[in-house]
């Protein structure tokens, strides 16, 4: 038969419970490490404030409305003219630095802040889905009367 010892060689219970809370803590530390580096690796797309208005202007021999667009607090900028789209009812649209529309965004080749875009429209053509696209992120999608 064997005899039960009353031998104190084990671990003591509070040592037992500092090691299991160190080792939660240590295991917590490392998940949240390890799920914060996922958001900080997602772009977080472009911050900035565009408006768009309806302008009535002008031309010689017909009457052109245009769109102005406006950028504003964008804390990357000047964009450059390969990273800025401008779409109308689905269309890519020619983008002009100048209400004179002379002036391509091609040509100027960035749209910093503060800066205008102008996008003509057809005159009395209804509303005009624009919708305006920095580094493949939409900065603005809205409908504008012409």
């Amino acid at each position: 038969m064997r005899k039960v010892s009353n031998d104190d060689d084990a671990v003591s219970p509070v040592i037992a419970v500092i090691l299991m809370v160190a080792i939660t803590v240590v295991l917590a530390a490392t998940v949240y490490i390890w799920v914060t580096s996922f958001s900080s690796q997602q772009d977080a797309g472009v911050q900035a404030s565009v408006q768009a208005t309806s302008l009535n202007r002008t031309g010689s021999g017909a009457q052109q409305d245009t769109i102005r667009i406006l950028l504003s607090n964008a804390a990357d900028a000047p964009f450059p003219e390969n990273q800025v789209s401008v779409t109308v009812n689905g269309a890519s649209a020619t983008a002009y630095t100048n209400q004179a529309m002379t002036t391509t965004l091609a040509s100027a080749g960035q749209w910093g802040n503060g800066g205008a875009l102008y996008v003509a429209c057809t005159p009395g053509g209804g509303n005009h889905n624009l919708v305006v696209t920095i580094r493949g992120s939409v900065v603005l999608a809205q409908s504008v009367r012409c």
